[in-house]
């Protein structure tokens, strides 16, 4: 497991006599700190927090698998780092008031593939008028119907492998190298 890099406002670390988040509401802030850590199966990272209590009594876990709230998977280790700093910033700076959903609220229909896509195309309004067509018949004829309701974070090499291999063999290598571009940058 990569984990982020030490910061000497948070010597503490996970299991520490020091308690856990939730044990108490006051202090509770002082123990807990946003890490992340590489997914090997899925190649990014994941950022977590262990803050308050489950409908059980134990630690909540906080996971997000994004960098912002337009869904950037968190395939690079310094998205992860700086998305740690920033959460760790919050925590010290809000205290006892800090809540976790402000950071990891995101919902899981929001970055299924086809929600996500319309976003991103909503957006190319900058793209001249002819090229955005295409794009778009590119993205709802081929890659929506393929990736659907796909987490965009649980999206394999295998998943890409089966998408070109899913694509029409009358389609020129360009154009599915075009398609395939398209389905990445979405």
């Amino acid at each position: 497991m990569k984990e982020g890099l030490h910061d000497p406002r948070f010597p503490w670390h996970a299991g520490s006599a020091l308690g856990t988040p939730g044990d108490s509401e006051e202090g509770a802030s002082m123990k807990a700190r946003a890490r992340y850590y590489y997914r090997k199966e899925r190649d990014l990272y994941v950022v977590y927090l262990h803050w308050g209590k489950n409908e059980n009594g134990n630690r909540k876990t906080w996971k997000r698998h994004t960098f912002d709230d337009e869904g950037t998977p968190l395939v690079h280790e310094v998205l992860a780092r700086i998305l740690t700093d920033r959460i760790n910033a919050d925590i010290v700076a809000r205290g006892s008031q800090f809540d976790p959903r402000r950071w990891f609220s995101c919902s899981d229909k929001e970055l299924q593939f086809r929600p996500y896509a319309e976003r991103w195309l909503d957006k190319q309004d900058h793209l001249a008028p002819s090229y955005i067509g295409d794009v778009k018949r590119y993205i709802l004829k081929y890659c929506v119907p393929f990736f659907g309701t796909m987490h965009i974070a649980t999206v394999r090499k295998s998943d890409i492998v089966d998408f070109l291999n899913s694509l029409p063999k009358r389609l020129a290598p360009k154009t599915k190298k075009n398609i395939l571009h398209l389905a990445l940058l979405s």
